[in-house]
């Protein structure tokens, strides 16, 4: 197996329509370590986005109910979270396009299981060193997303804002003027 860092807390959503492939790829990774999730279809993947954070998302472009390269630019409109685009076939135009919009790498299908689960351990390992932590309290700029104690702690864009101001200075006292205006 490889290195298990980081590997117990991420959390993958699996985008693929295929149930034979969604069932392999969801063995193999849970095998790994991951915990996984997955959708069969475009809405359905946007939808499991929204509503779980995940650490990494596989995303195969053949969707039934619309290009996958939808999901890629929906989900990097909010997220820098990882996208690992899984696909039958590749052109260059095609990779060139996908990795322009914002995808992360590219596996043409049929792919090597270490191979793919290399690649999801060099993108986990990339993103997480974007968050800091603080004892229990976790903080990802990247994702927006604060946890304390591995759970998922709800806050509005505002709230957020406000808790990356005054760790930026940690110690030092942030009056109320001084905290609108860095927010």
């Amino acid at each position: 197996m490889l290195e298990n860092e980081a590997v117990t807390a991420s959390h993958l959503l699996v985008i693929e329509d295929d149930p034979e492939i969604a069932h392999l790829l969801q063995l193999d990774l849970q095998d790994a370590g991951y915990r996984v999730s997955h959708a069969s279809g475009r809405m359905s993947g946007l939808t499991k986005f929204r509503e779980e954070v995940a650490d990494l998302v596989l995303l195969d472009l053949g969707l039934p109910d619309g290009k996958g390269h939808d999901v890629s630019k929906r989900i990097r409109q909010h997220s820098a979270v990882p996208i690992i685009i899984l696909k039958a076939q590749g052109d260059l135009d095609s990779k060139v396009e996908l990795l322009g919009q914002g995808a992360d790498y590219y596996l043409i299908k049929p792919f090597n299981h270490l191979e793919l689960l290399a690649r999801i351990a060099v993108q986990l390992r990339r993103f997480a060193s974007a968050a800091v932590r603080f004892g229990a309290l976790e903080i990802s700029a990247v994702q927006r997303l604060v946890k304390y104690t591995g759970e998922v702690v709800p806050l509005s864009s505002t709230e957020f804002q406000i808790m990356q101001a005054l760790l930026g200075q940690p110690g030092q006292l942030h009056s109320k003027e001084t905290l609108f205006a860095e927010v």
